[in-house]
């Protein structure tokens, strides 16, 4: 004990007496470790998506697939009937729950009539939801709480919004009402508050109310529009029953849907379904119909190796500093050597204070961390929870990372620094063997390809979001705003329509169930008249100013015109439902739609629009049939062409003429060109670490090279002396000086690009639409690394250049 005390004595005194050195070792240490930590941080909250169900190691969600022999369309969701059929059918499953989004509700609290919501965030849910995501609710009984057709549960938040936290916390609000519709004719009664769903879940909603009574098309297998989950039984055997489960999803195919009846099983054509695990379905599911954007494995890896490669760093910094403070340290071993310390009592010694840096690098860390995920982390579109402190298992992986950064930064310099011998340090001759000097330059070659390759990457991110912002979509994205009116003013479409056109700056307007951007494109069945072979096609439905206000273009035929019967029954389909469909001379041919379900109908093709991403680039272009808008039943979007330059005069004009409709109804609308971009947020959340991160790796690496730098410097002083003697001009010796870290530059980057590339094309090969690697990333990145270089190595450089030979050759 008392040995460790006289070390940490000797610790501190270093410490006062390097200040220069000790403080950039500390910052070094700190960026590194949080760095570290928030990104372990991330990756752990994303590694605990659903895990705080009661049963979420049996919960399983089933997708369904349209699939075709080269290919599939997959959905997070599935047809209304298949949740029944598999209690009955499949004897694994103890319950099966479905939940679905249906439009947007107008809620007020009875208790002030006044105060009106517009909620988004509603579902309707089987009476056994909270039967098989049991133990969230705070009151109710989960048998009954979806018994009635006019009940609803609410969220814990949802219910002090309504209330008030005042009434929320004296009395209990089970039967008290929520009114509904915008002429508070709907009175709803709550029968449950359940707790507030975690940002860490793949689900997404506030209130939950009844399918009973809403909800009456059940038997329709070609609609996958439900979110379907199943409970296994618990005395089986997880593997067992999937596999069981599995197989029988494949006899209901056969049994019960028009696809098992009418197709030939050798076409590999038709439904298919798929079990999804609950806890996989953030990192694993990336369908049509998610309930929101899920997150990515592939993320997780390369975050997880950022991290890893950023703490190697900051330990490779603080290696080559402390091999830079050795000669100077060396009198201090000798001395320690000959009043009887031994090379184990030294090591040790050295990695104590190893240690003692790191620990207070740590604390530093810790701050930065937490203030990092209060103010950053909302920006990068990371969700973490503060409070980090009172955490004990992350407690536990700072102590251990703490621990571990001291032991890797400081072993190499306590082993080299120990073994000085007495009679060589005490009189200043150390000379270091090139195996030890080959040692550092490996690890500045590891900095220098670390760095590089983070900017590399960071450069390509960049160019890919880059060139899907300037690619050629096919409609006008821009300067059009999307109102979710979801049937509010179906029955008054065109006087909504005579209040905005009169106005220069509304363009065009068009009602619509779906959007460019959406994500969660229906899917009907398609056949042509005369042929029993069908396919899915991505669906929805536009009135006859659509095409005009996406600014589509039209090939073939024409477009739906004001007031026809014809029209009334048309359909216009884009160029590659013309390819899949087979059809020559598409103009008036016959399609028959969902053959052999109660919606049924036969439509003819009005026209043809050339190709547009109504999807992400990330996927290639797909059908799409375009069916006219007749009837109220599906949600809809009312989409408005606003003049450039006449956004602010615009959403006035269009906020008044919604509420002169509607006055009772809260407007809801978004930009299209701003939920265009955001399926591309997990492309900017990792292009915005990269950018964070490459940085801080850059700084780290600076840091480094400066010791090196000042290390360098020390060991060829004497040989700068006698170069200066014969006569070299200080341009020259830099020259020298500098010729070394070039080429560990140059090496570095011939490492960093070899790796890119390999990794950049497999992240590029997931967009179906994507850049080209060039030279001139590749260039900007050695570019912006040499600059660091220079910052870093300059100043020693300059400074070993200009000193006086004289005092040099006189210390021998």
């Amino acid at each position: 004990m008392l040995m460790l005390k006289n070390y940490l004595k000797i610790t501190f005194r270093n410490i006062l007496r390097n200040k220069l050195y000790a403080s950039i070792n500390i910052l070094g240490l700190a960026i590194g470790i949080a760095s570290f930590l928030f990104i372990s941080l991330y990756i752990y909250n994303e590694l605990c998506y659903d895990t705080f169900w009661e049963n979420s190691d049996r919960i399983y969600r089933v997708d369904a697939a349209w699939t075709w022999p080269d290919g599939e369309s997959r959905y997070a969701t599935a047809p209304p009937p298949l949740a029944p059929r598999m209690e009955l059918d499949i004897p694994e499953i103890k319950l099966a729950t479905r939940i679905l989004k249906r439009g947007d509700f107008t809620f007020r609290p009875e208790t002030n009539h006044d105060r009106i919501f517009r909620e988004t965030n509603v579902y309707l849910a089987d009476e056994n939801y909270f039967l098989v995501f049991s133990d969230r609710l705070l009151q109710g009984n989960a048998k009954t709480v979806l018994a009635e057709p006019l009940s609803i549960v609410i969220s814990e938040s949802a219910a002090k919004r309504y209330f008030g936290e005042k009434i929320y916390d004296e009395e209990s609000l089970i039967g008290r009402s929520i009114l509904g519709g915008k002429d508070v004719g709907t009175a709803w009664k709550i029968t449950g508050i359940m707790k507030d769903v975690p940002l860490n879940s793949h689900q997404d909603f506030e209130i939950v109310v009844p399918m009973s009574g809403w909800w009456k098309h059940n038997d329709n297998w070609g609609w996958n529009i439900m979110h379907t989950y199943v409970l296994i039984e618990d005395n089986v055997i997880i593997e067992d029953a999937t596999d069981n489960i599995r197989s029988k999803l494949d006899d209901i195919v056969r049994s019960h849907t028009f696809s098992g009846k009418d197709r030939s099983a050798n076409t590999g054509e038709g439904l298919k379904y798929y079990l999804m695990p609950l806890k996989s379905i953030h990192l694993h599911s990336d369908f049509l119909g998610e309930m929101k954007p899920n997150g990515n494995i592939t993320m997780v890896y390369i975050f997880g190796l950022v991290a890893i490669l950023i703490l190697i760093v900051a330990c490779v910094n603080f290696t080559n500093l402390a091999t830079a403070l050795s000669v100077k340290r060396a009198k201090e071993v000798g001395v320690h050597k000959v009043l009887g310390s031994g090379r184990t009592s030294l090591t040790i010694k050295f990695l104590v204070e190893a240690m003692l840096y790191s620990a207070f690098a740590t604390l530093l860390a810790l701050v930065a961390v937490e203030l990092f995920i209060l103010f950053a982390s909302p920006s990068l579109g990371i969700n973490l929870v503060t409070g980090i402190f009172d955490r004990p298992e992350f407690i536990i992986g700072t102590l251990v990372i703490m621990i571990g950064s001291g032991l890797l930064a400081g072993f190499y310099p306590a082993l080299i620094i120990s073994k000085y011998q007495p009679s060589e340090s005490l009189k200043g001759a150390i000379t270091i063997k090139s195996k030890g000097f080959s040692l550092r330059n490996s690890l500045v070659v590891f900095q220098f390809t670390a760095s590089i390759g983070l900017i590399l990457s960071s450069s390509i991110i960049s160019e890919q979001l880059d060139y899907i912002r300037a690619s050629k979509l096919g409609f006008d994205k821009e300067n059009v705003l999307v109102i979710q009116n979801d049937r509010e003013i179906d029955e008054e479409r065109m006087r909504f329509k005579e209040l905005l056109l009169p106005h220069y700056e509304i363009l065009d307007v068009s009602f619509s169930t779906g959007i460019p951007a959406l994500d969660r494109f229906m899917v009907r069945d398609y056949a042509l008249e005369d042929e029993s072979a069908s396919m899915g096609l991505r669906w929805f439905e536009i009135d006859h100013d659509f095409i005009s206000t996406m600014n589509l273009k039209l090939i073939e035929g024409k477009n739906f015109q004001r007031g026809s019967v014809y029209d009334s029954m048309g359909i216009v389909l884009n160029e590659q439902a013309v390819e899949e469909l087979g059809l020559v001379d598409p103009i008036g041919k016959n399609i028959v739609i969902n053959r052999g379900e109660d919606d049924e109908r036969t439509v003819h093709v009005t026209g043809v629009v050339e190709n547009f991403h109504f999807e992400s680039l990330h996927k290639i272009v797909k059908p799409l049939g375009m069916e006219f808008l007749r009837d109220y039943t599906f949600k809809d979007y009312i989409s408005i062409k606003i003049a450039p330059g006449k956004t602010m005069k615009a959403v006035e004009l269009i906020k008044d003429a919604w509420h002169t409709l509607e006055p009772q109804v809260p407007i809801t609308y978004s930009f299209l060109e701003s939920d265009f971009d955001a399926l591309y947020q997990a492309e900017v959340k990792l292009q915005s670490v990269f950018n964070i991160f490459s940085s801080l790796t850059l700084i780290i690496a600076g840091l480094g090279l400066f010791g090196l730098a000042t290390y360098t410097a020390q060991q060829r002083q004497k040989e700068i002396s006698i170069r200066k003697v014969l006569g070299a001009s200080v341009s020259t010796i830099m020259a020298l000086l500098l010729k070394n870290f070039f080429a560990l530059a140059c090496t570095g980057l011939i490492l960093a690009s070899v790796m890119v590339i390999f990794f950049a094309e497999r992240w590029l090969s997931s967009f179906a639409f994507r850049t080209t690697l060039g030279i001139e990333q590749f260039t900007l990145a050695f570019i912006a690394t040499s600059g660091i270089l220079l910052v870093s190595v300059l100043y020693q450089t300059f400074k070993a250049a200009l000193s006086n030979p004289v005092d040099s050759i006189k210390e021998d």
